[in-house]
């Protein structure tokens, strides 16, 4: 006879085989429905943040730590070794979200900081598994009325925030757990993206063709360095962009970040 203890521990296996197997059946149907929307979701932010705008997260709760995530992968660097990329999350300033949320009520505490930080230029993302946060709801109206471009991370509900926003990534699940990670999947995907895509820019405008160096997270992409030893000298032709439309039609190869060694 199988013990108390064996018991047990079948019983946790079979749950995290039950909770892995839901994930998997969420990131599944996550591929399926949300693949174009989330394609244009990095073609879109990327034009932008070449265009020199910066990036503005905000949510609550997990979703507060989710902004927060993608931002450090923008703002540090996600596998390659690159400048930095503008981007903050509006949940980290203790003094501001207070002050704002005694002041003025906490439906205010992203409005008030997209009015101080945002322009025309920028993008604001506002996460909400619900799609029914006031704070983000009113975070993404004061973006909108400062013409900055908006990003929506919801669930599968039909809360308004759906279409609040240029854009809008809806996971196809009504569970906030299994939300909450195809929200940071997609996180990853667009700051891996877009960290391709100003590598890239940046290889071109220095016309570098060749050379390469391995970060100390075990990746290898053009360097800084690389990129000013081969800067193009002031007056000479420089090559053209290599956004043209929104669809772009890269190729991801070219300046791929290639993983070597995991540390």
């Amino acid at each position: 006879m199988p013990t108390e203890q064996e018991c047990s521990s079948r019983e946790l296996i079979a749950w995290i085989e039950e909770e892995v197997g839901e994930s998997l059946r969420v990131k599944q149907a996550f591929l399926q429905e949300c693949a174009e929307p989330l394609a244009a979701i990095c073609a879109a932010l990327a034009e932008r943040l070449e265009r020199g705008g910066k990036l503005l997260l905000f949510g609550n709760g997990g979703s507060a730590a989710d902004a927060q995530h993608i931002a450090a992968e923008f703002v540090g660097r996600y596998r390659c070794e690159r400048a930095a990329i503008p981007a903050m999350a509006l949940t980290v300033n203790s003094s501001t979200v207070t002050a704002v949320a005694n002041d003025y009520g906490y439906d205010e505490v992203f409005a008030r900081q997209v009015a101080a930080f945002g322009t025309k230029h920028d993008t604001a993302i506002g996460i909400s598994t619900s799609g029914n946060s006031p704070s983000v709801l009113r975070g993404i109206s004061v973006a909108r009325e400062r013409e900055m471009f908006t990003i929506g991370f919801t669930g599968g509900g039909d809360g308004p925030l759906r279409g609040a926003v240029d854009l809008c990534l809806a996971v196809p699940s009504a569970t906030t757990s299994r939300i909450q990670e195809c929200h940071i999947l997609a996180g990853h995907i667009v700051s891996g993206y877009c960290e391709r895509v100003l590598t890239e820019k940046a290889a071109q405008l220095a016309n570098v063709t060749a050379g390469i160096e391995v970060g100390k997270r075990g990746t290898a992409c053009v360097t800084v360095e690389e990129i000013l030893e081969r800067i193009v000298e002031p007056g000479k032709d420089r090559p053209a962009p290599a956004y043209a439309g929104a669809a772009r039609g890269r190729n991801m190869r070219k300046h791929e970040c290639r993983t070597t060694t995991v540390d």
